[in-house]
């Protein structure tokens, strides 16, 4: 029988024919959006996150309940700003301020199947998307009390927005313009990613590049008007800190050492050489294609083990072919993908790692599926190459993705059982002072935001300090009762705490190690107990 013309194949944007009715597709891309989000569900992970930086969030909730409105120079204060709510109803009960986080989820998601949809054909492009948001970096931070997914569902809601607005026609008066509820929408989600993730400002450059590449001059201007409008109060507020934020940081050659002094063009060539390699060699790889598997609770080595050139390079071949075809379309999501790379090539290598991609996964995914059409379609036109080798190759491309991101699921999944062993005998450590300790003391350790969460007591950070009699004066000056040395994966521990400790015995005694007594390799933690004038005889 002959197909009608509302049932016939329409041309592919990625490469594949689509669904053949619009109601068939919605379920293709609803269908996956639902089960991503069943995956995040089914993963989730109830523990404290072991990066300090959930912890901050969570006190600056606290102190923004005291009416400071802008609790940190650090750290933007609209997140903190919605969790403060919670901190007023839930105190530290730690499983409302992630389903905060799950929420957001959500919303990136919502947004990004409209986004993704334009620019990928079902069913394939359903699928792309699903192996998107169940790669193990966005389960892992969907169920972090972290700003990388509000952030990721701003930039959702941007991108949706800036491309209903360019489906419109820019030849509308400056006061329609004003009005229109897309452009709006633009500015707002942009602003708000910014008062989230002051490094969000460089995805709202891309777009805005990308709107003067398509000539649309005036939304440009309108954009960065109102962008400016809205972001230069917290501007102000992070460039006249004492550090002068994250920008001022980045100058810097260590961030966590400001006596190695500020970059030059030595060190800026060094840096920028150093992030090419390790995010285009390495991070992005294994964030596409998590081989070998990877994650936060991944032993050390296998964090530090790299995925093999064999597999990156073709990956990476892949992915660029879909990016820079991109850029060259002036398509604005990757024209922001292009401006965020700009920046974290910038980036502190001590810095360097996947959180800061974060909100960006989807579109890698999106730009490598982009670039396996592209590729398709190119190869169609060099060589007789059959539609029927061109799903073949599309579908097993597909399939590895999915594989690799159900398996990393499961394990992932498995993972959030417990803590790895040094995590968790760090916790445990706190936990005994919370149960033992004499709620007015004072504890030095590395993460004191860990310390004031779990046990409830003061926390300090120790001094980066070498010479023992500084840190015991230290330690003596702001009356420390307690100190946790633990085997958290952190230089300044073994450079600074460590040293310090074993020189200071006569000053501390041993209160409780957590860690199995029967395995002398153990991961141990100890607490220790600081006595100013010198440990009781006998």
């Amino acid at each position: 029988m002959a197909k009608t013309k509302a049932e016939k194949t329409k041309p592919d944007r990625g490469g594949v024919g689509r669904s053949k009715t619009p109601a068939t597709e919605s379920r293709f891309w609803w269908g996956a959006a639902a089960v991503a989000l069943l995956i995040s569900i089914l993963t989730f992970d109830f523990k404290l996150c072991i990066n300090g930086d959930n912890v901050s969030y969570m006190e600056l909730a606290a102190v923004i309940l005291e009416g400071n409105l802008w609790p940190s120079s650090k750290y933007p204060p609209l997140f903190p700003m919605m969790l403060a709510p919670i901190r007023a109803v839930f105190g530290t009960q730690l499983l409302p301020y992630k389903l905060l986080v799950f929420f957001f989820l959500v919303v990136g998601v919502l947004f990004f199947v409209p986004v993704f949809r334009r620019r990928l054909a079902s069913p394939w492009g359903p699928l792309v998307l699903l192996a998107a948001f169940i790669s193990v970096p966005v389960l892992e931070y969907s169920h972090y009390v972290m700003s990388e997914i509000p952030f990721l569902g701003c930039l959702g809601g941007a991108l949706y927005c800036a491309d209903r607005w360019l489906d419109s026609e820019e030849n509308v008066s400056w006061k329609s313009m004003l009005r229109n509820r897309f452009l709006l929408g633009l500015a707002a989600f942009l602003i708000a990613g910014f008062y989230i993730r002051s490094a969000g400002a460089a995805t709202g450059a891309g777009i805005g590049i990308a709107f003067l590449l398509r000539g649309r001059w005036r939304s440009g201007l309108v954009l960065a008007g109102l962008f400016l409008l809205g972001a230069v109060p917290w501007m102000i507020q992070s460039l006249k800190s004492p550090g002068g934020g994250y920008f001022a940081q980045i100058s810097l050659f260590n961030p966590y050492y400001p006596e190695f002094g500020k970059m030059d063009a030595g060190r800026w060539g060094q840096r920028i050489a150093f992030n090419l390699r390790s995010y285009f060699l390495d991070i992005i790889p294994v964030t596409l294609l998590n081989v070998p598997y990877r994650s936060t609770y991944s032993e050390p080595l296998a964090q530090k083990a790299t995925q093999t050139l064999l597999l990156s390079i073709p990956v990476m071949s892949v992915f660029f072919l879909g990016f820079v075809r991109g850029l060259w379309r002036r398509d604005v999501a990757s024209w922001a993908v292009f401006t965020s790379l700009g920046l974290l090539l910038l980036w502190p290598p001590v810095w360097s790692a996947n959180r800061f991609l974060i909100p960006l996964i989807p579109l890698f995914f999106l730009l490598l599926a982009r670039g396996a059409a592209d590729a398709a379609n190119l190869l169609a036109r060099w060589s007789p190459m059959s539609q029927r080798v061109q799903r073949a190759a599309g579908a097993g491309l597909l399939g590895l993705l999915l594989v690799v991101g159900i398996h990393g699921a499961v394990r992932y999944e498995a993972e959030t059982d417990r803590y790895p062993e040094n995590w968790g005998n760090y916790f445990d450590a706190l936990e005994w002072l919370r149960d033992n300790a004499p709620e007015d003391v004072t504890i030095i350790e590395r993460k004191p935001g860990f310390v004031r969460w779990v046990t409830g007591r003061e926390g300090l950070m120790f001094p980066r300090e070498s010479d023992p009699e500084k840190m015991r004066a230290f330690f003596e000056e702001r009356e420390a009762d307690y100190i946790v040395l633990a085997p958290i994966p952190y230089d300044d521990v073994h450079r600074y705490l460590t040293p310090a400790v074993s020189s200071l015995q006569s000053y501390l005694t041993i209160e409780y190690v957590a860690g199995d007594p029967q395995d002398p390799q153990a991961p141990f933690a100890y607490v220790f107990k600081f006595h100013p004038q010198g440990k009781p005889a006998g």
